[in-house]
């Protein structure tokens, strides 16, 4: 039977030797794009001490905007506000004592207070706020650039032994080519809230929250590398004002190019995060792995047991899975046969369950919530009927 590839405990095929950034060298980041407007009439710095009161009632009423929209994304987001309270307490901007900083009774006292804040009349804590953001955007682009360039020469390097191993099929000169049009891009969390670093394939842009400029390690720029080296499918469609290139698909995560409008969750995302994941966690130091590893972590630990079972547990090859999360779709082959991995994993799934229960698996998580686990105990034991009946769906 395969079995997902262990490392010896020991053994450590990254370990970061670089000197960490001090905490005023990295948050003296991010090169400022163009200010609207009610930025520059706020923010010059001869009118640091100004707040709305003294602002002109047009811009005054557009910052009211900008403070209830972030009050109802932190509302409907409770991520959203913890990552929120941990960067207002850390700059004193709200008071929050130290022992409980990190704790879930400082993130509900914290949170409590940041939306008092927000929804009541007085808008001179948000100003406040926002312009701490704002100083500390300054100059981040540059640095993070800086840094980015160090991080893919890292990956790259803890990637050698998975390549020359053959337990990823694709080679480091491939790698450079994927990672050669991928940027990274300081996102103002005050204006675009949301709850962590991620890639955007469409764009291959790694898009890095404003507040979390500190808190993102090597791990979590590893992993978005992986989903910026994995396979992709692209797709043409005609549009009124040309021909439109759209990405289908990045690793498993497959997207309906036709129906961008609904945002939906892309079909085999958990399938994605799981390789995704996986793999990454071959390259932090084992310290960092150790950590990760711990369930209380909640990182992709689901579907990570998830992938581990249809391996040990099912037979599904490990060297299938990867070859269809790393090969891209070519579109010069006649049709049928320009992802020929994927069509492997199907026979894979078919053969060790039954006709077209990975679809049927895929339908049953995205369906429903939390059925990631569902699906992990049902996978325990050995009816699956539960799922298979999802085919029809």
């Amino acid at each position: 039977m395969s079995r997902l590839v262990r490392l010896p405990a020991d053994y450590r095929i990254y370990e970061n030797q670089a000197e960490p950034l001090d905490r005023d060298q990295f948050l003296s980041l991010h090169k400022l794009p163009a200010l609207s407007r009610l930025d520059l009439e706020r923010f010059r710095p001869i009118s640091k001490d100004a707040f709305a009161s003294r602002m002109p009632a047009e811009l005054t009423r557009d910052f009211a905007s900008l403070r209830a929209s972030m009050f109802s994304s932190l509302k409907l987001a409770p991520e959203l506000l913890n990552s929120l309270v941990s960067w207002a307490a850390d700059r004193e901007l709200i008071n929050l004592p130290i022992h409980i900083r990190d704790t879930d009774e400082g993130f509900q006292i914290g949170g409590k207070v940041i939306l008092e804040h927000l929804s009541g009349s007085n808008s001179t804590w948000f100003l406040k706020a926002y312009h701490q953001n704002l100083s500390e955007l300054e100059g981040s682009q540059k640095v993070l650039e800086k840094r980015f360039e160090s991080i893919k020469a890292e990956f790259v390097r803890g990637l050698r032994p998975l390549i020359h191993g053959g337990i990823i099929p694709i080679s480091e000169e491939q790698v450079w080519k994927k990672l050669s049009d991928v940027d990274v891009l300081v996102q103002d969390f005050f204006r675009t809230p949301y709850h962590c670093i991620c890639f955007a394939g469409q764009t291959r842009t790694i898009l890095v929250q404003s507040i979390d400029l500190d808190a993102n390690d090597h791990a979590d720029f590893f992993h978005e590398l992986f989903h910026a080296i994995a396979g992709t499918s692209i797709v043409a469609r005609e549009e009124q004002d040309g021909l439109d290139i759209c990405l289908q698909r990045g690793g498993f995560a497959f997207s309906d190019p036709y129906d961008i409008a609904t945002e939906s969750d892309p079909h085999f995302g958990w399938l994605n995060e799981a390789v995704t994941e996986y793999l990454t966690r071959l390259l932090v130091p084992v310290s960092i792995a150790q950590q990760i590893e711990n369930p209380e972590s909640g990182a992709y630990q689901t579907e990570i047991a998830l992938l581990e079972l249809l391996v040990n547990k099912w037979g599904i090859s490990q060297q299938v899975i990867f070859e269809a999360y790393f090969q891209d779709h070519d579109p010069a082959k006649p049709l049928g046969s320009r992802f020929p991995a994927w069509r492997a994993l199907i026979d894979e799934f078919n053969f060790a369950f039954e006709p077209r229960f990975l679809q049927a698996l895929d339908r049953f998580i995205w369906c429903r919530e939390e059925a990631a686990q569902q699906a992990l105990e049902i996978l325990e034991g050995e009816d699956f009927s539960v799922i298979s009946c999802w085919k029809e769906y």
